[in-house]
């Protein structure tokens, strides 16, 4: 048999995406106007908070290692993933409010916890400590820039779709929006993430 090899930089790319679509799909999004607050509150207070421990623990026990690798450490074990929620709540009785807020949450803590690995990284790389203003700072400009790649590139394939009469070309459109949404986002530094979900 032959070994197929992929290449780590692709494996985001090429299964992110639609999990995340079809994930955003399922989710009440008149719920998240409702409790948006919240939401968004755990998916940045809830990663954070996972941070600090994973790194405050891992500065314990692990002899030599710095704040900036401890903090990149946090970042990724901090996202719960909304595909996972599903996958566990399939097996128990959660209430469907909970459910949804879950899954809400589980769409944009990936996006806090990237930007925080990313900083991490940067800093522990260079030998820097990590500048937690420049990390907030960060995190905002990049939600900012998804949520407008986000909108606009939904704008024109919308627009395109409604000039397309083909079935098969506007199915085709429908499976390439993901993908393009968070390569384009990814192009500009900000999550790929929240652009595929505001998409």
């Amino acid at each position: 048999f032959a070994e197929i090899t992929i290449e780590p930089d692709l494996i985001l790319p090429l299964f992110l995406p639609p999990l995340l679509f079809a994930a955003a799909q399922k989710t009440s999004w008149a719920l998240f106007a409702i409790r948006w607050r919240t939401i968004l509150g755990m998916a940045v207070a809830l990663v954070g908070v996972t941070v600090a421990a994973v790194a405050g623990t891992a500065v314990l026990l692990i002899p030599g290692i710095t704040i900036a690798a401890a903090v990149a450490l946090g970042a990724m074990l901090a996202p719960p993933d909304p595909v996972a929620v599903d996958a566990v709540a399939g097996t128990v009785s959660i209430p469907r409010r909970i459910m949804s807020t879950l899954q809400s949450e589980g769409l944009f803590n990936d996006a806090a916890s990237l930007v925080i690995f990313q900083t991490a990284m940067a800093a522990a790389m260079s030998g820097t400590e990590v500048d937690f203003g420049q990390l907030a700072l960060s995190f905002l400009i990049s939600a900012v820039i998804a949520i407008t790649v986000g909108l606009v590139v939904v704008f024109i394939v919308w627009w395109v779709m409604e000039k397309i009469d083909h079935t098969i070309a506007r199915s085709s459109l429908m499976l390439m929006l993901p993908f393009g949404v968070y390569l384009i986002a990814e192009h500009f530094h900000a999550s790929g993430v929240i652009a595929v979900v505001v998409a």
